[in-house]
């Protein structure tokens, strides 16, 4: 199974983030968020208009191709009202992904959870960096930590 296989088909209470730029007034913006909440949000609040099997799909091959998707509502509504989370560059999660995923992962997690003293950005960057060397990440059921699984 591959990566988009593993993050489509892994579906909890806290589903896995995908990283994914948004087209939005102008800009392109990085965002971070859980796949039901992007599924949501791409089916209008009405899960029956679109069929997960479909939004999967087209979504995996946007994804495979390094493009995003088109905002049809503002940044502060994608963030509040759907859960998006925007990622803002980070020197220090930049300078330390540099360094390669192996010494990433010890720099910021104990075994596969986020160490504390994480900011919110720079946990929205460490996801998005996740994101793009294929490693998934989400939120850990039991205890609320970022958690990256194989």
């Amino acid at each position: 199974m591959d990566f988009y296989d593993r993050i489509f088909n892994y579906r909890t209470r806290y589903d896995s983030f995908i990283a994914i730029p948004i087209y939005n007034e102008g800009d392109t913006v990085k965002y971070v968020v859980e796949n039901h909440s992007l599924y949501n949000y791409m089916a209008g609040g009405d899960k029956n208009s679109l069929k997960y099997d479909s939004y999967k799909n087209n979504l995996k091959e946007l994804l495979l191709k390094g493009q995003g998707i088109k905002a049809s509502v503002s940044s502060e509504e994608l963030q509040k009202k759907w859960h998006f989370h925007k990622v803002i560059a980070n020197d220090k999660v930049d300078s330390v992904a540099k360094l390669g995923k192996e010494n990433f992962i010890t720099y910021f997690f104990t075994s596969r959870s986020l160490k504390d003293g994480i900011t919110p950005e720079e946990k929205n960057a460490i996801i998005y960096q996740l994101f793009t060397w294929q490693i998934a990440s989400n939120i850990n059921d039991e205890t609320g930590y970022l958690y990256i699984y194989p």
